[in-house]
């Protein structure tokens, strides 16, 4: 799901109010929001879902297509997979790789190659589809198992098999600490996201204290998942 544009506003009763239109009394205070009244203007929280068909060279990560409402909440089942410089998105599943022209809009994004490696995207495509191929992810060979062989297993390999033929030196990644170190953060910033919006879907606003300057606006919010359960 494309989520609106989330804005916070400072205000000088010392609360953040977090919305998707600038209201014109202050929900904490009831004071007008004007300009005077701001301590700075309003910003826009970036939205950290994107259109997987338009980040190329990435892993995404998305809920599984039998979570109805495909919505990341820190629960749902998520699904995996590898864009191409195209945009089609390379996925394992129990039918064996899927090469995804649609379906892939509303996910979370790991860069894999930076800009400036032309020799790697070059060859990246070619590599994505060779490695596909391979008879590891052919069904007739190997069976599609939730816990060991599954989706991340194919992104992982994937990586490590492109950091092996780029050169030596570079050893292989593990599953669970590219899960750690590069997923889990991306999803976590995910799943604050969306309990923002499913907050202020229902309420129009969400009100919270203000923070030390290094505290960031995603903390701020980290509450959320707990009035969610409450209300």
């Amino acid at each position: 799901m494309e989520e609106p544009g989330v804005i916070r506003v400072r205000h000088d009763c010392l609360k953040d109010v977090f919305c998707f239109s600038l209201p014109q009394l202050c929900p904490a205070c009831g004071e007008r929001l004007a300009g005077r009244r701001l301590r700075e203007p309003p910003v826009s929280i970036p939205n950290p879902l994107c259109d997987g068909h338009k980040t190329p060279c990435c892993l995404l990560v998305a809920p599984a297509d039998r979570n109805a409402d495909r919505d990341f909440d820190g629960t749902s089942e998520l699904h995996t997979g590898i864009s191409n410089t195209s945009g089609v998105v390379y996925n394992y599943t129990e039918r064996g790789v899927v090469r995804d022209q649609s379906g892939w809009r509303g996910c979370v994004s790991v860069p894999l190659v930076r800009p400036d490696s032309f020799h790697l995207l070059a060859q990246w495509d070619r590599y994505l589809e060779q490695f596909s191929r391979g008879p590891l992810w052919d069904p007739t060979w190997h069976s599609f198992a939730e816990d060991s062989h599954n989706c991340l297993t194919f992104c992982v390999e994937f990586i490590n098999g492109v950091l092996a033929a780029e050169g030596p030196g570079r050893g292989p990644v593990s599953r669970e600490a590219f899960a750690r170190t590069r997923i889990l953060p991306a999803v976590s910033r995910a799943c604050r996201f969306a309990a923002l919006c499913r907050h202020l879907r229902r309420r129009q606003f969400y009100v919270a204290d203000r923070r030390p300057a290094r505290t960031t606006s995603s903390s701020r919010i980290r509450t959320l998942r707990d009035e969610e359960r409450d209300s």
